[in-house]
């Protein structure tokens, strides 16, 4: 990279800058693929890093790092494993509730879920049926103690606690850094075929009671 890349925080009022951070190692993009998440005084980012070239391979990972919203102190940093350099844009989007963060990555194509205060791992989920441009890009969204995850051509139903798959719907195409939006039991979405989608919930999630 041309740049350092950096995470900023500016004061609202002034626009001054309060702290600035970094992820190590972070290349090809890294910090500008991806919003950075914060809940409970924690801000959360991650970035693909350490892009390495072995037997005429390039590889890379992905690292998720959290900081002390007021003062930028990292409070933990995480890698989710290695793979292979991925087309086109490389972060996935994270996502936070009730004191864990959900994020994914294209990557090697796996979500994991880290307990927001310690950085403990407390699962991962491998992306099925990724394709050529990876998985993990999107954010989760929470509704009513599920997990829904739209990446590849799918969308899933995952359980938060375990990282255990309930249910999942092909609906083609791809999608990116989108995630679903849920209002009265539909799930409403977009994606590379330039659709606009509304599934019902419960052909995602056979489990799914109104």
């Amino acid at each position: 990279m041309s740049l350092k890349a950096f995470i900023y925080c500016f004061d609202a009022q002034t626009g001054k800058v309060l702290w600035q951070g970094t992820i190590p190692n972070a290349e090809n993009t890294g910090m500008g693929d991806v919003s950075p998440v914060v809940a409970d005084g924690v801000v959360v980012m991650d970035a693909v890093s350490m892009i390495e070239t072995k037997s005429g391979k390039d590889t890379m990972d992905t690292c998720v790092r959290a900081y002390d919203a007021n003062t930028g102190k990292v409070l933990w940093t995480q890698l989710m494993g290695p793979g292979p350099k991925t087309p086109a844009f490389k972060g996935g989007m994270p996502m936070i509730h009730d004191g864990v963060v959900y994020v994914g990555t294209p990557v090697n194509n796996v979500y994991q879920a880290y307990k927001l205060k310690s950085g403990k791992l407390l699962w991962t989920w491998h992306v099925p049926d990724a394709g050529p441009a990876g998985a993990g890009r999107g954010p989760a969204t929470y509704y009513k103690d599920v997990l829904y995850i739209s990446t590849g051509s799918f969308i899933y139903a995952i359980n938060p606690t375990n990282g255990k798959l309930i249910g999942q719907k092909k609906i083609g195409g791809r999608f990116g850094i989108v995630n679903p939006t849920i209002v009265g039991g539909t799930i409403y979405l977009g994606n590379s075929w330039d659709w606009v989608i509304a599934v019902p919930v419960s052909e995602v999630n056979p489990n799914y009671r109104p």
